[in-house]
């Protein structure tokens, strides 16, 4: 199939190019496989299974509850409606999930990933990422790499990952959630350098620490040098078991714009 030329799938076929003379059976569930080259997919109104392979491929679901996996390009991958799978490849790709339920993976490149309307999964991958959940209550988790997290509407759950994550909930009672190793796998920062951008006490939301043996440091700061404290660093270290053991700082939240307490910590 020549490059950039739209590839479509009908019942028992793998793709099916423009040229040829039947059309697509809208309704049906179809296997749909891109080429090597830059490909434009589009599915069908059933519930299809999209493979996009290598080529900077442009993909189109269509309605129906689809699963779709990029390639090694830089692949654009838009699920429409339907309660979705969607998995980024290699390259730095985006992807919108649509309407409905979606569960989004990123890739292993530095991927752009929207939720779009529906109550959402994504997880980041293992690049540096964007990941919005835009409308509805949405779980969005940072992986590897440095990852700017959005919830968008709704009552969302954002996680961070083990990097330097930037954390901003949107409207909504969100929790911010950072997941702690164990005391037989603590490392240094190994919860990373996350900044929260809007936490509000008055919104309903909370931080979620998860793990065994540590303590949380609180340190107010003053971000402009007009003398008022403006900033909240939550400084999160191990637990000594015994005497002359080294304290590990296991990682750091700063919260703009907000001055939290232990009863802020959940």
């Amino acid at each position: 199939m020549p490059m950039g030329q739209r590839a479509f799938a009908r019942p028992g076929t793998r793709r099916r190019s423009d040229d040829e003379e039947s059309e697509p059976r809208h309704n049906e569930d179809d296997i749909i496989a891109g080429t090597d080259e830059d490909d434009d997919i589009v599915g069908t109104d059933g519930d299809d299974l999209i493979f996009a392979k290598a080529g900077n491929d442009q993909v189109s679901a269509g309605a129906g509850d689809d699963k779709v996996r990029g390639g090694d390009g830089e692949d654009q991958i838009f699920g429409d409606d339907g309660n979705d799978k969607l998995g980024a490849g290699g390259g730095n790709d985006l992807v919108n999930g649509g309407a409905g339920n979606d569960v989004i993976f990123g890739g292993n490149g530095d991927d752009a990933v929207f939720g779009d309307a529906g109550d959402d999964l994504i997880f980041g991958g293992k690049g540096d990422d964007i990941v919005s959940g835009g409308e509805g209550d949405d779980t969005l988790r940072g992986s590897g790499g440095n990852d700017e997290i959005d919830g968008g509407n709704g009552d969302d759950v954002l996680i961070g990952g083990p990097c330097d994550d930037t954390l901003t909930g949107g409207d909504g009672a969100d929790t911010f959630m950072f997941n702690l190793r164990t005391a037989s796998e603590q490392t240094a920062h190994a919860a990373g350098d996350n900044v929260i951008t809007d936490f509000s006490r008055e919104d309903g939301d909370t931080i979620e620490l998860n793990g065994e043996d540590f303590e949380t440091h609180f340190t107010y700061g003053d971000s402009d040098g007009d003398g008022i404290d403006d900033f909240t660093l939550i400084t999160i270290t191990s637990v000594p078991t015994e005497e002359g053991e080294e304290i590990i700082e296991l990682g750091t939240v700063t919260v703009e714009n907000a001055l939290l307490t232990i009863d802020d910590i959940v």
